[in-house]
């Protein structure tokens, strides 16, 4: 449970680089796919190759993502200098 506000971005860091390591994985994102408590993972997956503006910013958000990691590392290594 988080104590501090900024725990949001300890939270948050585990949470993406558990989803990247578990994304590598085909039996368990599969797995995940189909688990009631990851509905994220399954309304992704359900959107339709056709669908150009849901693709587009499902592309944004793979696109962004490793730098939004980057940048939570610099906010977290500020926090504990």
């Amino acid at each position: 449970m988080p104590n501090h506000d900024t725990d949001y971005l300890r939270y948050t860091a585990a949470f993406m680089m558990n989803q990247y390591n578990w994304g590598q994985d085909k039996e368990l994102r599969a797995w995940l796919r189909n688990n009631r408590l990851d509905g994220f993972s399954k309304l992704v997956a359900s959107i339709d190759k056709d669908d150009v503006e849901k693709q587009a910013i499902m592309k944004r958000m793979r696109d962004n993502s490793f730098p939004a990691m980057e940048k939570l590392q610099t906010f977290l290594a500020a926090l504990e200098a």
